[in-house]
């Protein structure tokens, strides 16, 4: 939805420790430590996102559009994806809003725009709510940006979740195949701060 680029500084001491573990290891480590801090943020932002009181999904339902029940509720659409890099260095993951296509209407806002019937028609003139009209003035709606407020409002809460779990598994290796001084390391990250 909104593009949030984040760049980290401040990761040398952790990159140069890394360095000495092997590739599949490291990232292993840190895809799962970056997970751990998308699906953070995807729960913050399903958070915040408004909820109908009278929305409920199933077919007893009478009160929902064929739309709703065919794509759900925005806070069920939205999802994680990682993308593809073309670093070996990048880790890169993507919170997307699934079939929901109205979520850009929601972020962005619209224009106030006027629709008028398609031409070469028989008649030109659209029929809603029981009568023919020759157009449809449509307001506009305000933007209402809940994904970039939800980052913005959480980016070191983020960075903590990905700190945490990256010394987790770090913990964890170390412990398996005999290594120690890792609070060195964790003494390190607590220099990691987000640059945006």
């Amino acid at each position: 939805m909104s593009d949030i680029t984040i760049e980290v500084k401040g990761f040398e001491g952790i990159k140069a420790a890394l360095d000495t573990l092997p590739h599949e290891v490291r990232t292993k480590m840190s895809v799962a430590a970056i997970r751990n801090g998308t699906k953070y943020l995807q729960t913050e932002i399903k958070n915040a996102l408004p909820v109908s009181a009278s929305f409920a999904r199933g077919k007893g339902n009478t009160k929902q559009s064929k739309m709703s029940r065919r794509y759900g509720h925005l806070r069920d659409n939205i999802k994680i994806g990682r993308v593809k890099s073309k670093s070996m260095d990048q880790i890169m993951f993507n919170i997307y809003p699934g079939n929901a296509f109205w979520a850009r209407f929601l972020e962005y806002g619209t224009k106030a725009h006027k629709i008028t019937p398609k031409s070469g028609k028989k008649r030109a003139a659209l029929f809603i709510a029981g009568k023919f009209i020759p157009f449809a003035e449509v307001s506009g709606i305000s933007a209402r940006p809940i994904w970039r407020n939800a980052f913005d409002s959480k980016v070191e809460q983020i960075f903590a979740m990905i700190r945490a779990r990256f010394f987790t598994d770090l913990d964890k290796y170390a412990a398996k195949n005999g290594l120690h001084g890792t609070a060195g390391m964790e003494a390190i990250s607590n220099q990691i701060v987000p640059g945006l």
